[in-house]
This record gives structure tokens, C-alpha cells and sequence, in this order.
């Protein structure tokens, strides 16, 4: 594989690993905006708001590039409800802002959804299942999907779900609350009734760029581990794995928490057509631990 390829929101906790892995074949340019890029990376960066059509339209018009791949995005699902402007500039401004560059510049263009684009009433899902969502974060995240397939572009939108890493220097992330909560010795409440794939983004990663080497893909696309876990098993595995009393999970129920917005209790994904596009599964969480 080869080219020029543009990762934007690389400074995130998906973007960052999707730079970090690049294969040496290719020449790779990163945005960032509210972080600071890894201090490891030395390629081309932009100091670039995403939202702003005219500095990405600038950007795409004048670079060039053969490939996009969009990490930006909102990921406070609660913010996302109370705040729609922020919700719509950030989850579908950018997207259509890119669907417009690759439109002008004829750029293969990747970008990320969610789980959150189903009810959770029935998960985990197949690209086939009809989205629903509960949420305004849902709503946004799968009209960025609609952006992207309404022209008949050279694009796929990859819904990924519930990332983490193992990485303690990574932005916070579901792994690093669980662990920093039960390290000092605090109780965690975990929801009994949330069901997830936990997908760790360096595998996530590696599998993103497999793809995005193949000439040709699906226009959605389903990418996350083969594990189908709540929330309070997950935290139990990290007790155990810590050899930490998992008397510290607290068992809830989701409502407990009085949150903003609605979450899909069972949603998740299915990604047997990734896996068999890949010729493998992405590893499980025990074998991350």
C-alpha cells in the first residue's frame, strides 16, 4: 500500500493509534484541534476546527491526498444531549464537510460510526439491521453515515464500539476508569444491563488499515471484538486480573446512574464480515490483560 494518506483527529484515543500504525509504505498527515498530537509523530500537522468548511475545503483542495480516514468526532454521549450545536458541529459537520472535499478531490474517504446507531433492543447487530436510535449522539452519528452514503463516493463508514486501552498514558477511556477506580481502592458501579463489545483501538487499529489497503469495501462496515460483555463482567475481569476483592464492583442497574441521555442497553456489534475480510477475529479482551 501506498500514497498520501490524512488522518484527522489524530490526537484521540482511536486517531492516535490509527497514526501510530501506519504502514511505512505510506506518507501520513494528521489534524488535531483540542489535543496535542503524540510528541513521537513528525509528520505533516494541521492545527485544524473541521467544522469550518472553508479550512477543509483549503486543506483537501491544496494537499491532495489519496486517502482520508475521519477519527474526529464527539464521543460525550451525555454533552451530546444537552448540546446540539456542539453534537451537529462535531459528529456531522465534519463528516459532510470531508463527504464535500472527497466529492471535489476524489479521495477515498474512511470515517467512524457507533453502536449507538441501534436501540439495543436486540444486539448485538448486523450491518443489515435497521438503525434506531435512543439518543441525540445516536441521531448524529448516523446522519454523518448518511452523509457519507449519499453520493456515490469511494467511501466506507466502519461502526466501531466501547474502546479502550491498556495504555495508562492514553486519553481516559473504559479501561483506565475501571482501573484507576478499583487501583485506589474505590468502589466502581457497574451496569448489569449494558451490554458491549470491548474493542481495544491498537488491534482496532491494525485491522483499520488491512482494510483500508483493499480495493474495495463495503459502505458500512462492523469492526469489534468477539466478546459480548456488561459492563459489571468487564469490571469483575479487571478485579481479577488485578487480583483486586470484586466485592469493589457495585452491581447497578443503568437507570441508577441518572444520566442525560438514553443508552442502548443491548446493542453491540457483529462483525463476521470484517472478520472474514480480515481472515481473523480482533483479539479478545482476556488476551489484552
Amino acid at each position: 500500500m501506498t500514497g498520501h494518506v490524512l488522518v484527522t483527529g489524530a490526537a484521540g484515543l482511536l486517531g492516535s493509534q490509527i497514526l501510530k500504525q501506519a504502514p511505512p509504505t505510506v506518507t501520513v498527515a494528521a489534524t488535531s484541534f483540542q489535543r496535542p498530537l503524540p510528541t513521537r509523530y513528525t509528520g505533516e500537522t494541521y492545527h485544524l476546527d473541521l467544522s469550518n468548511a472553508d479550512s477543509v475545503a483549503h486543506l483537501l483542495s491544496e494537499k491532495r491526498y489519496d486517502i482520508v480516514i475521519n477519527c474526529a468526532g464527539a464521543s460525550d454521549v451525555d454533552r451530546c444531549e444537552t448540546d446540539h450545536e456542539y453534537a451537529l458541529r462535531s459528529n456531522v459537520a465534519i463528516v459532510c464537510n470531508l463527504v464535500e472535499g472527497a466529492r471535489g478531490n476524489a479521495f477515498r474517504l474512511f470515517s467512524f460510526s457507533s453502536d449507538y446507531v441501534f436501540d439495543g433492543v436486540q444486539g448485538p447487530y448486523t450491518e443489515s439491521d435497521h438503525p434506531n436510535p435512543l439518543n441525540y449522539y445516536g441521531q448524529t452519528k448516523l446522519l454523518a453515515e448518511e452523509s457519507v452514503a449519499a453520493d456515490n463516493l469511494d467511501a466506507c463508514t466502519i461502526r466501531v464500539c466501547s474502546l479502550y486501552t491498556t495504555n495508562l498514558t492514553a486519553p481516559r477511556n473504559l479501561y483506565g476508569g475501571i482501573l484507576e477506580s478499583l487501583a485506589g481502592n474505590r468502589v466502581y458501579r457497574a451496569a448489569d444491563d449494558l451490554f458491549s463489545n470491548p474493542t481495544e483501538v491498537t488491534d482496532l487499529a491494525r485491522a483499520v488499515w488491512q482494510l483500508v489497503a483493499m480495493p474495495k469495501l463495503p459502505r458500512v462496515l462492523h469492526l469489534a471484538s468477539p466478546d459480548y460483555i456488561s459492563r459489571y463482567d468487564l469490571a469483575v475481569l479487571i478485579a481479577k486480573k488485578l487480583d483486586v476483592d470484586t466485592k469493589l464492583i457495585e452491581r447497578v442497574n443503568l437507570t441508577d446512574f441518572g444520566l442525560s441521555a438514553q443508552r442502548p442497553r443491548r446493542a453491540g456489534l457483529r462483525s463476521d464480515l470484517a472478520y472474514t475480510l480480515l481472515g481473523r477475529q480482533l483479539k479478545s479482551f482476556a488476551e489484552h490483560l
